[in-house]
Formats: structure tokens, C-alpha cells, sequence
């Protein structure tokens, strides 16, 4: 296993946001897109959790993103 320096950690833009809102992804079956509000501005990722999370579920929680 490989080790990273911390000057290099350092540099991950590391931010704690709030799942606002969650949609199936229209070109795949076990993907959804996530609006994430980090405070500054509203992240966009896609995450494979529809076979452990209903839609419903994932609105309101607490998330990390890089």
C-alpha cells in the first residue's frame, strides 16, 4: 500500500454538505444524481446507492464530497 504525503492530503478540497435533492439517473439503473449544498455554492454528483437507498432516504443527509 502506498502512502501519501500530507502536503499532498492538504491540497483535497474536503467539504461537508446536505443531499437537497435526488433523481434516478435517466441512462442507468443503479445510479443517482445528487444536488449537494456545500454553504458556498451546490455540488453535482452521481452515487451507485439505489440498491441500498430510496430517494427519500438520501434527502436531508449528511454527506463529505472532494
Amino acid at each position: 500500500m502506498n502512502t501519501i504525503k500530507f502536503s499532498d492530503f492538504s491540497k483535497l478540497d474536503i467539504k461537508t454538505g446536505t443531499i437537497m435533492d435526488v433523481k434516478c439517473h435517466s441512462n442507468a439503473d443503479k445510479l443517482y444524481i445528487v444536488q449537494v449544498d456545500v454553504g458556498s455554492k451546490t455540488l453535482q454528483t452521481v452515487t451507485s446507492l439505489v440498491p441500498y437507498y430510496d430517494e427519500e432516504e438520501l434527502t436531508g443527509k449528511s454527506v463529505v464530497v472532494l
